[in-house]
């Protein structure tokens, strides 16, 4: 996103981007603590290095070799991170939203 798209944004949508980020950022902290706390470095190391990836994503092969794994680790520890990460996004959400149904509505939303 440029700084010419955020400029003309309305101030609901700048809102909701920061309210998004701001959500993704706590729940990144959530999971790191989590990573830590159960001995899950790699695990978090590997999401962090292919999830967000500020460049070219690696591939899951150059990942295995760099940590050297296998690349099938590659994916279970991607799918470890991914599903925690998910379920800290949805306690945050459960604090905010005032049932189930908002909350479904909610995580569709910010999974779009």
């Amino acid at each position: 996103m440029d700084d010419q798209e955020v400029a003309g944004d309305s101030p609901e949508e700048a809102f909701e981007r920061e309210w998004r980020r701001q959500l993704f950022t706590l729940a990144l902290e959530d999971l790191a603590a989590c990573a830590a706390r159960e001995g899950k470095q790699l695990q978090l190391a590997i999401f962090e290095a292919y999830d967000l990836a500020a460049a070219e994503r690696p591939s899951y092969a150059a990942l295995g070799a760099r940590h050297d794994i296998a690349e099938t680790a590659v994916t279970n520890h991607l799918a470890w991170a991914r599903r925690t990460l998910r379920g800290f996004v949805t306690e945050r959400l459960q604090g905010v939203t005032p049932g189930e149904r908002e909350l479904r509505q909610e995580m569709r939303r910010i999974w779009i």
